[in-house]
Protein backbone atom coordinates (compact mmCIF):
# COMPACT_ATOMS: atom_id res chain seq x y z
CA UNK A 1 0.00 0.00 0.00
CA UNK A 2 2.76 2.24 0.29
CA UNK A 3 3.91 1.98 -2.91
CA UNK A 4 0.55 2.80 -4.02
CA UNK A 5 0.85 5.83 -6.92
CA UNK A 6 -2.04 5.74 -8.85
CA UNK A 7 -5.58 3.56 -8.92
CA UNK A 8 -7.53 2.42 -12.00
CA UNK A 9 -11.37 1.47 -11.61
CA UNK A 10 -13.11 -0.25 -14.68
CA UNK A 11 -9.64 1.61 -16.78
CA UNK A 12 -10.31 4.91 -15.65
CA UNK A 13 -7.57 6.36 -13.40
CA UNK A 14 -9.69 7.70 -10.27
CA UNK A 15 -8.03 8.67 -7.46
CA UNK A 16 -6.88 6.74 -4.35
CA UNK A 17 -10.14 8.25 -2.42
CA UNK A 18 -12.63 7.28 -4.86
CA UNK A 19 -15.27 5.40 -3.13
CA UNK A 20 -15.57 1.34 -4.52
CA UNK A 21 -18.60 0.12 -6.12
CA UNK A 22 -19.88 -3.69 -6.09
CA UNK A 23 -18.37 -4.91 -8.84
CA UNK A 24 -15.76 -2.66 -9.76
CA UNK A 25 -12.39 -4.04 -11.53
CA UNK A 26 -9.00 -2.17 -9.96
CA UNK A 27 -5.77 -1.34 -11.20
CA UNK A 28 -3.23 -0.40 -8.74
CA UNK A 29 0.11 0.97 -9.77
CA UNK A 30 3.25 1.37 -7.68
CA UNK A 31 6.13 2.54 -7.67
CA UNK A 32 9.38 1.42 -5.18
CA UNK A 33 10.00 4.94 -4.21
CA UNK A 34 6.82 6.41 -3.73
CA UNK A 35 5.68 6.86 0.17
CA UNK A 36 2.50 8.08 1.93
CA UNK A 37 1.90 11.44 2.39
CA UNK A 38 -0.18 12.86 5.32
CA UNK A 39 -3.15 13.30 3.16
CA UNK A 40 -3.82 9.78 2.88
CA UNK A 41 -4.68 9.95 6.19
CA UNK A 42 -7.85 11.45 5.16
CA UNK A 43 -9.79 8.79 3.21
CA UNK A 44 -8.52 5.43 4.53
CA UNK A 45 -11.04 3.90 6.32
CA UNK A 46 -9.30 1.10 8.87
CA UNK A 47 -7.78 1.90 12.17
CA UNK A 48 -4.63 -0.75 10.97
CA UNK A 49 -4.00 1.76 7.78
CA UNK A 50 -4.04 4.56 9.88
CA UNK A 51 -2.28 3.10 12.15
CA UNK A 52 0.53 2.36 9.97
CA UNK A 53 0.61 5.69 8.12
CA UNK A 54 0.76 7.66 11.06
CA UNK A 55 3.89 5.43 12.83
CA UNK A 56 5.89 6.36 8.96
CA UNK A 57 5.09 10.00 8.62
CA UNK A 58 6.20 10.28 12.33
CA UNK A 59 9.28 8.02 11.79
CA UNK A 60 10.21 10.19 8.90
CA UNK A 61 9.49 13.59 10.63
CA UNK A 62 11.92 12.44 13.49
CA UNK A 63 14.59 11.90 10.67
CA UNK A 64 14.04 14.87 9.13
CA UNK A 65 14.22 16.66 12.24
CA UNK A 66 17.44 14.87 14.07
CA UNK A 67 19.32 15.41 10.74
CA UNK A 68 18.68 19.80 11.14
CA UNK A 69 19.05 19.12 14.43
CA UNK A 70 22.51 17.92 13.98
CA UNK A 71 22.70 20.67 11.16
CA UNK A 72 22.25 23.27 13.29
CA UNK A 73 24.16 22.00 16.49
CA UNK A 74 27.14 21.81 14.43
CA UNK A 75 26.89 25.27 12.66
CA UNK A 76 25.95 26.95 16.56
CA UNK A 77 29.72 24.52 17.68
CA UNK A 78 31.45 26.21 14.54
CA UNK A 79 29.92 29.78 15.42
CA UNK A 80 31.13 29.25 19.39
CA UNK A 81 34.71 28.06 17.95
CA UNK A 82 34.49 24.76 19.82
CA UNK A 83 33.35 22.24 17.27
CA UNK A 84 36.06 20.01 18.86
CA UNK A 85 33.90 19.45 21.56
CA UNK A 86 31.21 17.90 19.53
CA UNK A 87 31.32 14.36 20.49
CA UNK A 88 31.76 15.76 24.03
CA UNK A 89 28.65 17.17 24.03
CA UNK A 90 26.93 14.71 22.45
CA UNK A 91 27.75 12.53 24.92
CA UNK A 92 26.49 14.43 27.44
CA UNK A 93 22.98 14.58 26.06
CA UNK A 94 21.80 13.40 30.12
CA UNK A 95 22.77 16.49 31.86
CA UNK A 96 20.92 18.53 29.75
CA UNK A 97 17.76 16.46 30.48
CA UNK A 98 17.18 14.18 27.54
CA UNK A 99 16.43 10.33 27.54
CA UNK A 100 18.74 10.17 24.34
CA UNK A 101 21.25 11.81 22.17
CA UNK A 102 18.57 11.22 19.38
CA UNK A 103 15.51 13.02 21.41
CA UNK A 104 17.46 16.22 21.79
CA UNK A 105 19.02 16.53 18.05
CA UNK A 106 15.00 15.74 17.04
CA UNK A 107 13.79 18.58 19.52
CA UNK A 108 16.45 21.13 18.55
CA UNK A 109 15.52 20.07 14.80
CA UNK A 110 12.14 20.87 15.56
CA UNK A 111 12.78 24.00 17.09
CA UNK A 112 10.91 22.54 20.40
CA UNK A 113 14.37 23.65 22.11
CA UNK A 114 16.71 26.33 21.51
CA UNK A 115 20.42 25.36 21.49
CA UNK A 116 21.63 27.88 23.32
CA UNK A 117 19.46 26.98 26.53
CA UNK A 118 21.25 23.42 26.22
CA UNK A 119 24.99 24.31 25.85
CA UNK A 120 25.01 25.96 29.27
CA UNK A 121 23.78 22.47 30.73
CA UNK A 122 27.02 21.05 29.20
CA UNK A 123 29.33 23.32 29.05
CA UNK A 124 29.17 25.99 31.93
CA UNK A 125 31.98 27.72 31.09
CA UNK A 126 30.56 28.97 27.69
CA UNK A 127 28.05 31.25 29.91
CA UNK A 128 29.63 34.73 29.20
CA UNK A 129 30.69 33.79 25.46
CA UNK A 130 26.93 32.95 25.12
CA UNK A 131 25.43 36.20 25.89
CA UNK A 132 27.43 38.00 23.13
CA UNK A 133 25.83 35.64 20.77
CA UNK A 134 21.93 37.21 21.46
CA UNK A 135 22.22 40.15 20.44
CA UNK A 136 22.70 38.12 16.59
CA UNK A 137 19.41 36.48 16.81
CA UNK A 138 17.62 39.94 18.06
CA UNK A 139 18.82 41.09 14.80
CA UNK A 140 17.68 38.40 12.61
CA UNK A 141 14.07 39.09 14.05
CA UNK A 142 14.20 42.63 13.65
CA UNK A 143 15.44 42.37 9.75
CA UNK A 144 12.52 39.78 9.56
CA UNK A 145 10.21 41.73 10.99
CA UNK A 146 10.60 44.83 7.94
CA UNK A 147 8.19 42.43 5.88
CA UNK A 148 5.16 40.14 6.04
CA UNK A 149 6.32 36.94 6.09
CA UNK A 150 7.07 35.02 2.92
CA UNK A 151 4.77 34.76 -0.16
CA UNK A 152 4.26 31.27 -1.71
CA UNK A 153 2.52 31.26 -5.49
CA UNK A 154 -0.07 34.73 -4.27
CA UNK A 155 -0.42 33.12 -0.60
CA UNK A 156 0.31 35.05 2.13
CA UNK A 157 0.43 34.20 5.66
CA UNK A 158 2.01 31.25 5.35
CA UNK A 159 3.65 29.17 8.79
CA UNK A 160 7.27 29.33 7.55
CA UNK A 161 10.78 27.80 8.90
CA UNK A 162 14.12 29.80 8.30
CA UNK A 163 16.94 27.36 7.30
CA UNK A 164 19.44 27.67 10.48
CA UNK A 165 21.99 27.04 7.79
CA UNK A 166 21.92 29.80 6.04
CA UNK A 167 19.72 32.15 8.25
CA UNK A 168 17.64 33.67 5.48
CA UNK A 169 16.49 37.96 5.91
CA UNK A 170 14.92 40.35 3.55
CA UNK A 171 17.08 41.14 0.58
CA UNK A 172 18.57 37.71 0.12
CA UNK A 173 17.57 35.08 -2.94
CA UNK A 174 15.49 32.50 -1.57
CA UNK A 175 13.86 29.03 -2.11
CA UNK A 176 11.31 27.23 -0.44
CA UNK A 177 11.69 23.51 0.43
CA UNK A 178 8.22 21.57 1.68
CA UNK A 179 9.57 18.85 4.36
CA UNK A 180 7.54 16.26 5.64
CA UNK A 181 7.67 17.24 9.43
CA UNK A 182 8.19 21.15 9.41
CA UNK A 183 6.19 22.46 6.39
CA UNK A 184 7.73 25.34 4.37
CA UNK A 185 11.53 26.06 5.16
CA UNK A 186 13.11 28.92 3.78
CA UNK A 187 16.84 28.72 2.83
CA UNK A 188 19.04 31.38 0.60
CA UNK A 189 19.16 30.69 -2.97
CA UNK A 190 22.94 30.51 -2.62
CA UNK A 191 22.61 27.67 0.72
CA UNK A 192 25.34 25.02 0.68
CA UNK A 193 22.81 22.35 2.20
CA UNK A 194 20.45 22.78 -1.14
CA UNK A 195 22.78 20.10 -3.31
CA UNK A 196 21.88 17.74 -0.64
CA UNK A 197 18.06 18.34 -1.47
CA UNK A 198 19.13 18.13 -5.67
CA UNK A 199 17.07 14.66 -5.94
CA UNK A 200 13.84 16.36 -3.79
CA UNK A 201 13.60 18.84 -6.90
CA UNK A 202 9.69 18.21 -6.87
CA UNK A 203 9.91 19.40 -2.87
CA UNK A 204 11.32 23.29 -4.11
CA UNK A 205 9.16 25.83 -4.68
CA UNK A 206 9.65 29.36 -5.51
CA UNK A 207 9.00 32.17 -2.99
CA UNK A 208 9.61 35.66 -2.22
CA UNK A 209 9.51 38.13 0.40
CA UNK A 210 6.11 39.17 0.53
CA UNK A 211 7.36 43.36 0.80
CA UNK A 212 6.77 46.62 -0.94
CA UNK A 213 8.77 47.41 -3.77
CA UNK A 214 9.74 50.91 -2.04
CA UNK A 215 10.76 49.09 1.83
CA UNK A 216 14.12 49.33 2.95
CA UNK A 217 15.84 45.80 4.43
CA UNK A 218 17.71 46.15 7.38
CA UNK A 219 21.70 44.30 6.81
CA UNK A 220 24.10 44.20 8.80
CA UNK A 221 27.97 44.25 7.63
CA UNK A 222 31.56 43.56 9.61
CA UNK A 223 34.86 45.10 9.23
CA UNK A 224 38.12 43.92 9.94
CA UNK A 225 40.41 46.63 9.95
CA UNK A 226 43.72 48.31 11.82
CA UNK A 227 43.09 50.92 14.53
CA UNK A 228 43.36 54.07 13.39
CA UNK A 229 41.61 57.72 14.48
CA UNK A 230 38.77 58.77 12.36
CA UNK A 231 38.59 55.51 10.38
CA UNK A 232 35.11 55.27 11.95
CA UNK A 233 33.58 58.34 10.98
CA UNK A 234 35.39 57.47 7.45
CA UNK A 235 33.18 54.46 7.07
CA UNK A 236 30.06 56.42 7.99
CA UNK A 237 30.89 59.24 5.41
CA UNK A 238 30.87 56.55 3.19
CA UNK A 239 27.51 55.00 3.90
CA UNK A 240 25.65 58.66 3.81
CA UNK A 241 27.27 59.16 0.79
CA UNK A 242 25.49 55.98 -0.82
CA UNK A 243 22.45 57.61 0.47
CA UNK A 244 21.83 55.00 3.33
CA UNK A 245 20.18 54.89 6.50
CA UNK A 246 22.93 53.61 9.27
CA UNK A 247 21.17 52.61 12.14
CA UNK A 248 23.19 50.78 14.28
CA UNK A 249 27.15 50.33 15.11
CA UNK A 250 29.22 48.43 17.72
CA UNK A 251 33.01 47.85 17.53
CA UNK A 252 35.38 45.97 19.36
CA UNK A 253 39.57 46.00 19.56
CA UNK A 254 42.02 43.39 19.63
CA UNK A 255 45.17 43.55 21.84
CA UNK A 256 46.77 43.52 18.70
CA UNK A 257 45.37 46.29 17.38
CA UNK A 258 42.87 44.90 14.86
CA UNK A 259 39.20 46.59 14.98
CA UNK A 260 36.33 44.68 14.70
CA UNK A 261 33.36 46.99 13.04
CA UNK A 262 29.34 45.88 12.85
CA UNK A 263 27.11 48.25 11.30
CA UNK A 264 23.35 47.96 10.97
CA UNK A 265 21.99 49.66 8.14
CA UNK A 266 18.98 50.14 6.00
CA UNK A 267 19.15 49.58 2.09
CA UNK A 268 16.71 49.66 -0.57
CA UNK A 269 18.82 46.81 -2.48
CA UNK A 270 21.25 44.16 -2.45
CA UNK A 271 22.89 46.03 -5.52
CA UNK A 272 23.19 49.08 -3.13
CA UNK A 273 24.34 47.43 -0.19
CA UNK A 274 27.13 45.90 -2.68
CA UNK A 275 28.48 49.22 -3.78
CA UNK A 276 28.65 50.46 -0.10
CA UNK A 277 31.02 47.14 0.64
CA UNK A 278 33.02 48.16 -2.41
CA UNK A 279 33.48 51.61 -1.48
CA UNK A 280 34.16 50.79 2.25
CA UNK A 281 36.93 48.20 0.84
CA UNK A 282 38.61 50.58 -1.15
CA UNK A 283 39.92 52.91 2.39
CA UNK A 284 43.19 52.41 3.63
CA UNK A 285 43.58 50.09 6.67
CA UNK A 286 40.57 48.33 5.36
CA UNK A 287 41.43 44.89 5.38
CA UNK A 288 37.85 42.80 5.14
CA UNK A 289 34.31 43.75 4.95
CA UNK A 290 31.34 41.16 4.71
CA UNK A 291 27.69 41.30 4.94
CA UNK A 292 26.91 38.85 8.27
CA UNK A 293 23.73 37.46 9.23
CA UNK A 294 24.62 37.03 13.09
Amino acid sequence: GFTTVRSKVNKKLVPLSYCLKSGDIIEIETKKNQTPNSGWLKFVKTSKAKHEISKYLRKIELEESIKIGNEILEKSLRKLKILNRLKEFKKNYAIAGFDSLNNMLSDIGRGAVIIKDIIPKIFPDLQAKLNKEIDSTEFVDSARSDVDGINLDGVKNLVVNYGKCCNPIPGDDVIGYISRGRGLIVHELSCSNLSSLSSKQDRLVSVNWNAKEDLSFRSKIHITCIDTAGMLNEIANIISKNNVNMIDVSTDVTEGGIANIWIICKVQSRKKLDSVIKDIKKLKNVDSVERVHD
